[in-house]
């Protein structure tokens, strides 16, 4: 997708050192908590992307596909519910 429109890909692999050291800073840069997995992945992706870019683009779920969730999809009956 990156060579779609004329963008630079680049991987940024969290290691498991990773994962601890950036803990603290990952939790202090949160305006709120909050315990969804992607937390740390996309702090050390914005780090990476602060050095050298303005704005990076995470695909960590349909969200960014889909252009978000619908206000009315936590309200729908589903099977579970009923």
């Amino acid at each position: 997708m990156a060579a779609r429109f004329g963008a630079q890909h680049c991987g940024i692999a969290l290691t498991e050192t990773d994962f601890w050291l950036l803990r603290p800073q990952g939790a202090a840069a949160l305006d709120g908590p909050a315990a969804a997995y992607a937390t740390l992945p996309a702090f050390k992706m914005a780090q990476a992307a602060a050095r050298e870019q303005q704005m990076g683009l995470s695909a960590e779920g349909g969200d960014e596909l889909f252009a978000g969730k619908s206000p009315a999809a936590s309200r729908e009956e589903t099977p579970a519910s009923r």
